[in-house]
């Protein structure tokens, strides 16, 4: 895993390959205020239930470019950023997940809080998921989320392209969801 705590800030610098396997496996992670992890150029494979591509917690952050993401596992996320203050830029990327409920991107949190505050901006990115309840973006709470020439597609069972209970800015996205029981945006 590359891991950024307690104000670090990891960058990569080529080509590089992160894979990790079993439950809760992550593939690049940034906890805690100022800590952050700069992402290019880079693939990224999580295999295990609630795994994660990239996990952005308490404060952190991640700039992510050109970078590939693929996960397998339910629940095991794209991206994932959790409470105020966490950030994740996001551009010239691809994402797919294929697990039961694992969102392209999640920012969520616990039932509690879901997340006020967080911040996600999205550019010339590609979400798929391929599972039932998996949505390409999934965002309950008062976050904030941007996307910019995104392209956001679902195969599953209830798995809606934005699925969002708060103000959310789809700018330029492109939703599509395949079975007739998902829907492009539910808000």
């Amino acid at each position: 895993m590359f891991s950024a705590v307690n104000g670090g800030v990891p960058t990569t610098t080529g080509k590089t390959r992160l894979f990790s396997s079993g439950p809760g496996s992550l593939g690049a992670a940034a906890s805690g205020a100022g800590s952050r992890i700069e992402l290019r150029d880079i693939e990224i494979r999580a295999c295990g239930f609630v795994g994660k591509g990239i996990d952005v917690r308490m404060g952190g952050s991640a700039l992510a470019e050109n970078i590939s993401i693929d996960t397998g596992g339910r629940s095991a996320h794209g991206v994932y950023v959790d409470v105020s203050g966490s950030r994740v830029d996001l551009a010239g990327s691809a994402i797919v997940t294929r697990g039961i409920e694992a969102c392209g991107i999640e920012a969520c949190g616990i039932a509690v809080n879901y997340a006020p505050g967080a911040i996600v901006n999205v550019a010339d990115t590609l979400a798929r998921t391929g599972c039932d309840y998996a949505s390409a973006l999934f965002m309950p709470g008062a976050s904030s989320v941007a996307f910019g020439d995104a392209y956001l597609q679902t195969a599953g069972y209830a798995a809606a392209g934005v699925d969002a209970r708060k103000a959310v800015s789809t700018g330029r996205a492109r939703p599509t969801c395949r079975p007739a029981s998902a829907c492009a945006c539910m808000a």
